[in-house]
């Protein structure tokens, strides 16, 4: 069966529910389970080297400089997550963090798992996390909670 033959394929992943992502130099696209119909388009501006998927169900893919992690549903904006060179490779480790490579030889390690996240980034910055600071680094499609609840004196944040 042939899917598209319309630019070059860089990367592939499955999904959980078993549809098909494919990566090119244009597209992000989520195949139907059938194969046939058209796919979804995530939208991107850069090449997509690498994807995977997170445990969680998000869908990660890696670009000339960027993770994107892209919302569970494919709607919205993704966490963006400066890695510096082009993304070559992604995996998911069992303990929930990925794994990236770069083309500058660098491997890295990020913390992805949303609850680990909050409870990191509230230990690190000490107080709540804005709406704003929220959809940038946790993400639109989980809505925001005060991130630091065993801190009442921090329980509300002022968004600016």
């Amino acid at each position: 069966m042939l899917l598209s033959k319309r630019s070059l394929v860089y990367s592939l992943t499955q999904l959980a529910d078993g549809r098909l992502v494919s990566g090119d130099d244009v597209n992000i696209k989520i195949w139907p389970r059938e194969g046939t119909g058209e796919p979804v388009l995530l939208s991107k501006r850069s090449l997509v080297y690498s994807l995977t998927q997170l445990a969680d169900g998000r869908l990660v893919s890696g670009d000339d400089v960027n993770i994107k992690i892209w919302p569970r549903e494919g709607t919205g904006e993704p966490v963006v997550l400066t890695h510096g060179g082009g993304v070559l490779s992604l995996t998911t480790l069992p303990d929930g963090r990925l794994a990236s490579g770069d083309t500058d030889g660098t491997s890295k390690l990020w913390l992805v798992d949303e609850q680990q996240l909050v409870a990191a980034l509230c230990l690190r910055a000490g107080r709540n996390l804005t709406r704003a600071e929220w959809s940038r680094y946790i993400g639109s499609d989980t809505p925001w909670q005060p991130s630091c609840r065993d801190r009442p004196s921090n329980w509300r944040t002022v968004d600016p």
